[in-house]
């Protein structure tokens, strides 16, 4: 199993719980999910990935526009910045690449290095950077 599909997992029972509440509330409590899945990243990179797809989540006019949109978005992006780049068949949109990209750069001197290493070689790898 994936670091994404475990995320989901828990995301699903987060979401579960917390029906009937408002969307906001059962956000943060996706949030929370998220940031466990991303323990070894800066707090501020945390939070830029979370605001990404919130942002993306909110600005979605989907008449049919569901909370598990929002669990759904940084599957990709979780496997990735954990490492398991080999996993991820799924290309990212432009401004997830220039997302990554800034959030890298901007957190590279609080990341572990090896991981560090390993994402600068897949975006230098893909001509992201």
């Amino acid at each position: 199993m994936t670091a994404s599909e475990a995320y989901y997992k828990k995301a699903k029972e987060a979401i579960r719980q917390g029906e009937g509440k408002p969307d906001e509330q059962i956000a943060g409590n996706i949030r929370e999910v998220l940031f466990s899945f991303l323990k070894e990243l800066p707090d501020n990179l945390k939070h830029d990935i979370f605001n990404f797809y919130f942002e993306k989540f909110l600005d979605d006019e989907a008449a049919d526009k569901s909370i598990y949109q929002l669990a759904e978005g940084p599957m990709a992006m979780i496997d990735f910045m954990n490492g398991q780049v080999a996993t991820i068949d799924a290309e990212f949109s432009e401004e997830e690449w220039e997302m990554i990209k800034e959030g890298i750069n901007a957190n590279a001197e609080d990341m572990d290095l090896r991981l560090l290493n390993q994402l600068m070689t897949v975006l230098v790898e893909k001509k992201r950077y």
